[in-house]
């Protein structure tokens, strides 16, 4: 079986989503911090006329202790858009088709169940994560929370209607 993928790397290693899972391949834009924002957040970003949260992948699977973005090392990071989450990687080298790896089994962090399987792509090993399954429910409703407050406070700074100088 052959799949269309995505690949991308995160803390040296290789991964891939589903390529029909990934609405968009964006560069890491200034992201901002709130206070009180949890470590796995990387920070809020304005996606057109709406907020969108960032989550530092790396951070979600235990392979970074700290979210790092300073402008050297953010220069060549992409964002990874899906419905519901937008993930910071390291880079995205790009599609691939991708078929099963040889039957090893995954490495102890991915027990959890977030990569589905091990599959070959342009040639390599990577780890195909499952879209569904990187955030649980109770994160997907705080980052729901979060994003909500994001939103607001952003909307605060935007102009209203116009008003009237002679009041």
């Amino acid at each position: 079986m052959v799949d269309r993928v995505l690949v991308f790397t995160l803390a040296g290693q290789r991964f891939a989503l589903p390529a029909s899972a990934v609405r968009e391949c964006l560069p890491l834009p200034r992201l901002q911090r709130r206070p009180g924002q949890p470590p796995a957040v990387a920070g809020f970003f304005s996606f057109g006329t709406t907020t969108l949260p960032v989550l530092d992948l790396g951070r979600l699977l235990g392979l970074r202790q700290h979210v790092a973005l300073l402008e050297a090392e953010g220069l060549y990071r992409h964002l990874l858009r899906l419905d519901g989450a937008t993930l910071l990687v390291d880079r995205a080298t790009g599609f691939a088709d991708a078929t099963q790896a040889p039957a090893d089994a995954l490495p102890d962090p991915w027990q959890h169940g977030c990569v589905s399987r091990r599959v070959m792509a342009e040639g390599e090993p990577a780890m195909l994560l499952d879209p569904e399954r990187i955030l649980q429910q109770d994160e997907r409703e705080r980052l729901h929370a979060l994003t909500e407050a994001a939103r607001r406070r952003a909307g605060a700074w935007n102009p209203g209607p116009a008003h009237d100088a002679a009041g």
